[in-house]
Order: C-alpha cells, then structure tokens, then sequence
C-alpha cells in the first residue's frame, strides 16, 4: 500500500543532503545524492505555455538531475519533499556548468496548488510592487555617496505608490525583515506574499532620516 510522501516548506538549510529521482533520458529508474549549495538562487525559467521567461528563486543542488528529472522531488535524508526538480544550464556556449541543479522550493508549488485546487483553474499569478530601483551596494563608493547617506538598502527611482520626492525613498524593510539589497525584496516577496494584497514597507529618505512605515498595494502578473 503506497503511502503520501510529506513536504517539507520550511526550514531548508545550505548543505543539508538531498536526493532526487526520475527517469533521465527516458532510463527506467535513477537517484542521484547531493547537497543543498544555495537555498535563494535567482534564475529565469521559460515555463512552457509563456511567451516570456519568468524570474524565479530556486534551490540549487548538487544531486544531479537531466532531461527526464524535471517534476520529480527532492527529498531530504527524512524522505520529505523539500522540492520539484525543474532544471539545470543549457550549454550554449562553451562554458562548463557543474552542480548547477534548479528546483522549485516545496512553498511554491503548494501555494500554486493550493490556489489551482480553490478556484479551479490555473491562472495564478504572482504578486509584485509597482516601482523601479537597485541595490544602494551595487554602486561603487563615490556613486553612492552622490546618491545617498544610507549604506544599503533598495533606492526607489520611481513608484505610483511611494512618496518619492527630491528626497528619494530608501526602502530598508519588508514587514519584519531588514532590506539590504533589491534581491532581499524580491525574495521576500516570492516567499511569503503570494496571496497578498498590501505589504508594509519600511522607508527613510536618501540622508538615512524619516524613517516610516506605510501599506502599498500588491499588483499581480
């Protein structure tokens, strides 16, 4: 008698060993091991049915997967599903990818599940803020210190829900969790404001004074 397999969402750590298994290459059978290298990989998938590639955050393993792999799990060393098997690099050039293995994280794809099985169809979307900026790190030293007193953090360059002035809005805060850099808000994003509809946001203006918290809208695409 088969039994359901448990899915793990959370709690996910680097180096934690893993398994994956399928039919690569149409084989009958196969498991390969490795570790968990990465638990906020920021990758472009080109879903099938989309016109355009979608950015997403995956796990990257070093359990080997190939064609055929792709929606079978992950397991942890406890046999709970962590994740979906999704993808690893094309080689289209001559560089040489090793251990480079994608899968989407367990959280995802039981919110998409879970949405698909309430409302009985399959246009999930994913939410989003409406706003342009980049991470204040990603500047060099003397960029920043023309843009900006704060050290990190996401410069909003435009936004119709921020009060953006002279003065320009530094978001420092997603909820409850420090923003360092633009990755940082995307992240928390993709991992905890799927059916959201406002998030709180954590700003101060570019001299690192005013800080405040203020609910904008989630749009969804």
């Amino acid at each position: 008698e088969y039994q359901f397999c448990q899915i793990r969402s959370l709690l996910i750590l680097t180096g934690e060993a893993v398994f994956a298994i399928g039919n690569p290459h149409k084989q009958n059978f196969s498991m390969s091991e490795g570790v968990i290298s990465n638990t906020k990989r920021k990758e472009e998938i080109d879903y099938i049915g989309t016109t355009e590639n979608e950015t997403t955050f995956v796990y990257n393993s070093t359990a080997t997967i190939n064609e055929g792999n792709s929606g079978g799990p992950l397991f942890n060393s406890k046999g709970e599903v962590i994740a979906i098997n999704t993808m690893y690099p094309v080689n289209t050039t001559k560089k040489e990818y090793r251990n480079f293995n994608y899968s989407i994280p367990a959280r995802h794809f039981v919110e998409v599940a879970d949405y698909i099985i309430s409302k009985g169809n399959n246009t999930y979307k994913r939410a989003y803020l409406d706003l342009s900026g980049f991470s204040i790190s990603d500047k060099t030293t003397e960029e920043r210190a023309a843009l900006t007193q704060v050290l990190s953090g996401v410069f909003v360059t435009n936004s119709n829900y921020l009060p953006i002035s002279e003065e320009k809005t530094v978001i420092i805060g997603i909820g409850d969790v420090v923003v360092r850099t633009l990755e940082d808000l995307e992240y928390e994003l993709f991992t905890k404001y799927g059916k959201a509809t406002t998030v709180q946001l954590t700003i101060i203006d570019k001299n690192g004074i005013g800080e405040t918290t203020v609910t904008v809208p989630l749009l969804k695409k």
